[in-house]
């Protein structure tokens, strides 16, 4: 009597999934990390078995931290952010997963200052290489240390001229 001896095939599939994803295998879902065996009939009648390994690939996180000095905005991407304000952005990292950036930008604080001189009556003082009249008052905008504005107020107090007679 002649017997015909038939095996079952197994074998193994690897797959990737992006953590806090899925993959789908013949209808189901299969989270990163898992192993799941899927049992189908070989052509021979028996059993073929199929293991799923699901790989689990990380997603990456990266913070930038820039400055904008107050009253201005920073530019990342193409969008403008206020200082003060922190912002994701989501990229396509090589593997295929997220690439999270943190966006901080730290504001910058300007500077403002205020210096009083004084002129007689009719006359100016120079101030930066500007002539100041007596009486006036007049901003100067410089750059701070830090990059931001650094605004000097000058303000020319004006002296009143003394006239006294000397009776001889």
């Amino acid at each position: 009597e002649f017997r015909r001896v038939l095996f079952r095939s197994a074998s193994t599939l690897n797959l990737e999934a992006c953590e806090g994803t899925t993959v789908n295998y013949e209808g189901t879902e299969l989270q990163p990390g898992s192993n799941t065996d899927f049992t189908f009939t070989a052509q021979n009648g028996c059993d073929s078995i199929v293991t799923v390994i699901v790989e689990e690939l990380s997603n990456f996180a990266s913070t930038l931290n820039l400055e904008a000095c107050e009253g201005t905005t920073v530019t990342y991407e193409g969008t403008e952010l206020q200082p003060g304000s922190t912002t994701d952005f989501t990229f396509t990292a090589q593997n295929g997963c997220d690439s999270i950036v943190t966006v901080i930008v730290e504001e910058l604080p300007n500077f403002a200052s205020t210096l009083d001189l004084t002129a007689c009556e009719g006359t100016s003082v120079t101030y930066e290489g500007t002539e100041l009249l007596a009486g006036c008052t007049t901003d100067f905008t410089f750059t701070a240390q830090n990059g931001c504005d650094s605004i000097v107020t000058v303000i020319v107090e004006e002296l009143d001229n003394f006239a006294s007679t000397l009776n001889l």
